[in-house]
C-alpha cells in the first residue's frame, strides 16, 4: 500500500530491530502499558509480532517506510482488539517521526483498506486518557470518543469510525 509519502508494506524477519528499539524507548512507550524492560524481551516480542503477522497477510503490522525504501518511520496496524473482537487501529513511531503526519496519512490509507477491501463496518481505537496526541490522530481521521471503559486493570478511551453506507 502507498500513501503521497509512504510506503506500508508487511513486516520482514529483519524489522525486528528497529520494532524492538520502538519496544525500549520510555518516550515512545510513555502511554502503552507494558512488561517489556530489557532489548532481549523487546527483540522477542518483536519476533513474535513478525512470525505471528506473517501468518495472516489480511491483518496485522505495516511498516511505515519512506518511499526509497531508506528509513523506517514505525508501523501501523489493524489488529482484533480482545475483547469484543473488533478490528482496532494503532499506530506506533519513532521519536524522530513524531509531529510529521506520518501518523495520520498512514492510518488514512490503513482506514480505506480496512473499509473498502476488508469490508469492515466499524474500526475502532483504544488510548490511555492522558495520550492526548494519539486521540489528535483519531480524531483527525474521523474517529469519535464513545466512552471510557476497564481492561487490564487500566482505564481506556475507546473510539471508533463507521463505515459510510
Amino acid at each position: 500500500m502507498h500513501t503521497p509519502r509512504w510506503v506500508l508494506r508487511p513486516l520482514r524477519v529483519s524489522d525486528a530491530s528497529w520494532m524492538a528499539a520502538l519496544l525500549v524507548d520510555p518516550d515512545v512507550m510513555r502511554h502503552i502499558p507494558t512488561h517489556i524492560t530489557t532489548r532481549d524481551q523487546a527483540l522477542w516480542e518483536a519476533e513474535a509480532r513478525i512470525s505471528i503477522d506473517r501468518r495472516s497477510p489480511r491483518l496485522g503490522l505495516w511498516a511505515i517506510e519512506d518511499r526509497a525504501g531508506e528509513q523506517v518511520h514505525g508501523w501501523v496496524a489493524l489488529k482484533t482488539l480482545n475483547p469484543p473482537d473488533e478490528v482496532e487501529i494503532g499506530y506506533r513511531l519513532r521519536r524522530q517521526s513524531w509531529g510529521r503526519g506520518i501518523a495520520t496519512e498512514s492510518a488514512a490509507r490503513l482506514l480505506i483498506y480496512g473499509f473498502e477491501d476488508l469490508g469492515l463496518g466499524r474500526i475502532v481505537a483504544v488510548t490511555l486518557p492522558e495520550n492526548a496526541a494519539s486521540q489528535r490522530v483519531l480524531q483527525k481521521l474521523g474517529l469519535s470518543f464513545e466512552k471510557r471503559y476497564l481492561r487490564d486493570g487500566c482505564e481506556w478511551c475507546y473510539f471508533s469510525l463507521s463505515r459510510e453506507v
